[in-house]
């Protein structure tokens, strides 16, 4: 769209004057939105006006289309503002809706949270198949560092069977995840308050876990300051931070989950983008772990380290 030439969106204090009220149907105020959004510098700016327009009417982007032509009322369009300018401040836009879709499933999304990654589905891949080749009626599972606990409960949906736990240091984020187990239906799945095992130490599960999964905190504290301003400035630092290399979670996961995994058992880590051979590396050396893999997402980078317990 040519902005200098389009009047409908003509400049005005805040870089665009808002759609008239005249104008105000569903097309026009994504289209309005779209090119705010731009003005601010938001890449995917096309797609994140239509995701804010079809959450504002709680419906799909298709159906966002199909009713293009419905009124906007003043109060919407006043939010669609307000969410507009806070995006323009890089305020990620799924904190600003709130939820996000993950394994096509919705998840409430806070700034307690990490907001979940397209990437860290292989992770709920993995997972899965590994749990049918188990021969056991009803395999345990824990998720650490389960964040908004869209891992743990994506594999509780789609493995029935299982009795899945998940733990996170963060209080707040354990709070999420319980209320994402209740939207999902999943109240099943347990999560508990602790750093990494702490928080199951006192179940009686040591040597009884047939899998444990984790995306923990893997980028190098020196490296934060220069991800996107929307992740290095709104997203929970404790969850990002991995230490001076970015390993220094991984390896205590790598040190402590022998003795909650039982013989055969499955460690699957997320990892940073170089990180892979350093993983494998330390589960291998560490004589516990043997079948270590190492798979690529689909950007070509190795993000997934599994390994089975000797």
């Amino acid at each position: 769209m040519d902005l200098e030439k389009n009047k409908k969106y003509a400049h005005g204090k805040d870089g665009l004057r808002a759609v008239r009220a005249e104008q105000r149907n569903l097309g026009e105020v994504q289209r309005w939105a779209s090119a705010a959004l731009l003005r601010v510098g938001v890449d995917e700016a096309r797609r994140e006006s239509e995701l804010m327009v079809s959450h504002l009417i709680g419906a799909s982007v298709g159906a966002l289309y199909l009713r293009r032509d419905e009124p906007v009322s003043d109060e919407q369009f006043v939010q669609l503002k307000g969410w507009v300018e806070r995006r323009g401040h890089r305020e990620p836009l799924y904190y600003i809706l709130g939820e996000c879709e993950f394994w096509s499933l919705p998840f409430k999304v806070a700034p307690a949270v990490l907001i979940p990654r397209p990437e860290t589905e292989l992770l709920v891949e993995e997972g899965l198949g590994f749990l049918k080749t188990v021969q056991v009626e009803n395999p345990l599972v824990l998720d650490l560092c389960t964040g908004s606990g869209c891992v743990a409960v994506s594999i509780a949906r789609d493995f029935q069977a299982a009795r899945v736990y998940g733990s996170d240091i963060s209080e707040n984020a354990v709070v999420l995840a319980r209320e994402n187990a209740a939207l999902n239906d999943q109240e099943r799945v347990e999560f508990f308050v602790g750093d990494l095992f702490e928080a199951v130490s006192d179940l009686s599960l040591k040597g009884r876990f047939d899998l444990i999964v984790s995306n923990p905190p893997y980028i190098p504290e020196g490296d934060i300051g220069g991800l996107q301003k929307e992740v290095a400035t709104h997203e929970p630092r404790a969850a990002l931070d991995g230490g001076a290399d970015g390993l220094v979670i991984i390896c205590r996961i790598v040190k402590d989950a022998p003795a909650f995994l039982k013989a055969g058992g499955k460690l699957i880590l997320e990892v940073g983008f170089d990180q892979g051979g350093h993983v494998a590396a330390i589960l291998q050396e560490s004589g516990f772990f043997t079948d270590v893999k190492v798979r690529k997402d689909y950007s070509g980078i190795e993000r997934i380290v599994s390994a089975r317990r000797i």
